[in-house]
C-alpha cells in the first residue's frame, strides 16, 4: 500500500477547484491542466464539428458539466445528473433523447444552491424506473449527505431523507432484491481534508427509506463496487484517508472485500497486485470483472489492468492500455468488448486530456487503439444507448457530446 502525505495549508493556498481536486486525487494538478466548463450560454451558437471516423457529433449539453453520472432510463433516454458546472450554473440536470438528438431540462434538483456544482455523486436506476442520486462534493470541497429521486414520468425530483454521513467518491450498487447499497466514500470538509468512510447505507425503494448495513472491513473512497453473478458485491481499491492537525494521510489500497446481502456481512477477497483509486470497473459477459486505469498513488494514471475471477477468487492481468488514464470512461459493448474513452495522462507533472480511445477484447486479452474522440475529454461520462451506439458527453473541456456508431460496438 502506498502512503501519501496531504497537507492543505488553508484557503489561500489552493483555489476552490484546486482544493476539490486535491481532496479527490490527493495531488493538486497544475492550473494549466484544469479547464473548467463554461457557464450556461443558451444563446450561444453550437460549434459545428466534423465527424471523426466512427464518431459523430451529438447535440451539445445545455450546460458544461464534469465528473457526473449518465443513467440510461427505461424509456431509452439518458439522464445527466449535476456534476461540476462552474460557479454560476442554474441547470442541475438534463435528459438526452437519442431519437431526436436533443437535451431537455428536468425539474430542479432539491438541494438548492448546494447542488449547482455537485460532483462525485452516484445515480442508480431503481427497478421502478426512478433514479436514486446520493451524496457528492460541492465546488468548495465539502461532501454532502443529500439523497433525492428522479421520476421520468413527471420529469421531476423529490427529496429523500439524508444519508447518515456526508459522502462523495462512494459507490452505489443495485442489489438482486432491488435495494441499493451505498458503500464508503470520502467525508471532505474543505481545507480540513477528507476522512474515508467504512459505513454502509441501504436504500429500500418500497419504503423509500435508508437503513444502516454492516460496516466494511476497511474505510475507503474512490473505490469501485460491482455486483457479481453469485449475488455478492466486490469492492476494490480506493484510498484510506485520515485527517490530522497538520493535514492528513492517505493510503492507496490494493485490498478487496466481498459483501453478502443475504447475511449483511463482509469478508476479505483476494487483493490486487498493486493499489489503485478512481479507476473504473466493468463486468464482462463471462462474469469476470475488469478494473481499468486509475490513480497509482502519485497522480499518474495506470496502464495496467486486472481481471477478477469470482469462481476462483483470484486476479490476473487484464493487459496494458497504450495510455495511463484517470478521469476516463469505460463501457461494456454489445459484442462483449470494453470501450475506454479519454481521461488524462501526466507528463512532467502536467495533465494532458486525451482524445484517444481503446478497445479491450476479453477473448484475446488485447487492447487496440481505434478512432479517437472528436474532442479530447476528461471527467466526461459515457452510456450505451439502446441502438448500440455509445454516447460520450461533458467533461472539463466543455458542453460537447458525440456518439460512436454501432459498427464498432457490434463488430466481432
Amino acid at each position: 500500500m502506498r502512503r501519501l502525505n496531504v497537507r492543505l495549508a488553508g484557503p489561500v493556498a489552493l483555489s476552490i477547484l484546486g482544493v476539490a481536486i486535491a481532496f479527490l486525487l490527493f495531488r493538486p494538478l497544475p492550473s494549466r491542466a484544469i479547464q473548467a466548463p463554461p457557464p450556461p450560454c443558451p444563446e450561444c451558437t453550437p460549434t459545428v464539428k466534423a465527424a471523426a471516423g466512427h464518431w459523430r457529433p451529438a447535440a451539445n449539453l445545455s450546460a458544461g458539466r464534469a465528473r457526473f453520472p449518465l443513467t440510461v432510463l427505461h424509456n431509452g433516454n439518458v439522464l445527466a445528473s449535476a456534476g461540476y458546472q462552474g460557479p454560476y450554473s442554474e441547470v442541475n440536470s438534463e435528459v438526452y433523447d437519442p431519437g431526436r438528438d436533443l437535451w431537455f431540462p428536468t425539474g430542479n434538483m432539491t438541494g438548492g444552491d448546494r447542488v449547482s456544482s455537485r460532483m462525485f455523486l452516484t445515480a442508480t436506476l431503481v427497478s421502478d424506473g426512478t433514479v436514486l442520486v446520493a451524496g457528492g462534493l460541492t465546488e468548495p470541497g465539502v461532501s454532502l449527505a443529500i439523497s433525492e429521486l428522479y421520476d421520468p414520468g413527471t420529469n421531476s425530483w423529490s427529496r429523500l431523507d439524508d444519508l447518515t454521513e456526508p459522502t462523495s467518491s462512494h459507490s452505489a450498487t443495485l442489489l438482486p432484491n432491488g435495494k441499493v447499497l451505498v458503500a464508503g466514500g470520502l467525508d471532505c470538509q474543505f481545507v480540513y481534508g477528507c476522512d474515508s468512510l467504512n459505513s454502509i447505507e441501504v436504500y429500500d425503494p418500497v419504503t423509500r427509506k435508508w437503513s444502516a448495513g454492516k460496516d466494511m472491513n476497511e474505510p475507503r473512497g474512490g473505490h469501485t463496487a460491482s455486483l457479481l453473478p453469485n449475488g455478492r458485491v466486490l469492492v476494490t481499491g480506493g484510498y484510506h484517508c485520515q485527517t490530522g492537525e497538520r493535514g492528513g494521510t492517505c493510503t492507496l489500497l490494493a485490498t478487496s472485500e466481498l459483501y453478502n446481502p443475504a447475511t449483511d456481512s463482509w469478508s476479505s477477497a483476494a487483493g490486487l497486485s498493486s493499489g489503485r483509486a478512481f479507476h473504473s470497473a466493468v463486468m464482462l459477459t463471462n462474469g469476470n470483472m475488469i478494473v481499468i486505469g486509475g490513480d497509482d498513488g502519485s497522480g499518474d494514471g495506470l496502464q495496467a489492468n486486472e481481471i477478477y475471477d469470482y469462481r476462483s477468487n483470484s486476479w490476473r492481468s487484464g493487459g496494458n492500455m497504450s495510455y495511463g488514464r484517470i478521469d476516463h470512461a469505460a463501457t461494456l459493448l454489445p459484442n462483449g468488448k470494453v470501450l475506454v474513452t479519454g481521461g488524462y495522462e501526466t507528463h512532467d507533472s502536467f495533465a494532458t486530456p486525451l482524445s484517444s480511445v481503446e478497445l479491450y477484447d476479453p477473448a484475446t486479452n488485447i487492447w487496440t487503439i481505434i478512432d479517437p474522440l472528436i474532442t479530447s475529454e476528461r471527467g466526461h461520462a459515457a452510456a450505451l444507448l439502446r441502438n448500440g451506439e455509445v454516447l460520450v458527453a461533458g467533461g472539463y473541456q466543455g458542453r460537447e457530446a458525440e456518439r460512436l456508431s454501432p459498427g464498432i460496438t457490434h463488430a466481432r
